[in-house]
């Protein structure tokens, strides 16, 4: 295996997309059998201690099949000096157009690109009304910040996703009392939907003198019918307005 980079390498990568590649193929797209974005040392993750196939993966399957012919895997960084959100969504553009690989999911992104027409007029063009949800809905971002991670980057990750949907909101007590639906929604659609009703809420201190109070959630449930009607869709209120859209407030709430 090649020799790890080390701290002045790594500095100078910064996030990368990387590729896994079979020295038996020539192609130079075909050879890829795996895509990855990361930082550091990651790109030789995958090769360390592997020496036989697993049942579990097809992706270490590949690597001991060549590792069982007398060669080793061909680490490619493909793209370096990024943004972890351009190397995130470079991952999953090429996840999409490189056939073959042993990637389980798409990328991060993997469900906002190499959409047909119909599905892009689905998403803008025939946006989901509030009625939908019944009883009333607060509609939150997940866009991320400073130093919170953007919805892509924890799609994968149920128990972040959910900590993340439920708290914390400058919503005002008697409203948050109200709330029968939390809708996680990101680059102005809806992403997910937690149902809070029969689930306390905590009042959250604010720790400037003037600042807001804060509701979290203390649990929740994900509602797979509700969830599945509007994934993906703008919301529009009973003001035709969109709600999965923010402007300096990251929440809409729809009594």
């Amino acid at each position: 295996m090649d020799e790890l980079f080390d701290q002045a390498v790594t500095t100078a990568l910064g996030f990368y997309v990387y590729g896994l590649g079979d020295p038996r193929i020539s192609d130079p797209l075909r050879k890829f059998f795996y895509i990855g974005k990361g930082i550091g040392n990651r790109a030789f993750s995958h090769l360390e201690g592997v020496v036989e196939a697993s049942e579990m993966s097809l992706k270490l399957d590949r690597i001991a099949e060549i590792r069982a012919s007398g060669l080793e895997p061909q680490i490619s960084i493909i793209a370096h000096g990024l943004k972890e959100t351009e190397a995130l969504r470079l991952e999953a553009q090429l996840i999409a157009i490189i056939d073959g690989l042993t990637n389980i999911v798409g990328g991060h992104f993997g469900r906002d690109f190499w959409l047909s027409p119909q599905v892009v007029r689905e998403r803008y063009g025939k946006p989901i009304h509030i009625n939908n949800f019944e009883r009333p809905a607060l509609f939150v971002s997940l866009n991320g910040g400073d130093d919170l991670p953007p919805y892509p980057e924890i799609a994968n990750d149920p128990e972040e996703l959910k900590r993340r949907t439920l708290g914390d909101w400058t919503i005002g007590e008697s409203n948050s009392a109200r709330v029968r639906f939390v809708v996680g929604c990101y680059a102005q659609l809806a992403r997910c939907v937690y149902c809070v009703e029969g689930f306390r809420f905590e009042r959250i201190s604010a720790e400037k003198r003037h600042g807001k109070n804060r509701s979290r959630w203390t649990d929740g449930h994900r509602e797979p019918e509700l969830e599945k009607r509007v994934e993906e869709r703008i919301v529009i209120g009973r003001s035709d307005k969109s709600v999965t859209k923010f402007g300096r407030t990251p929440w809409n709430f729809v009594a």
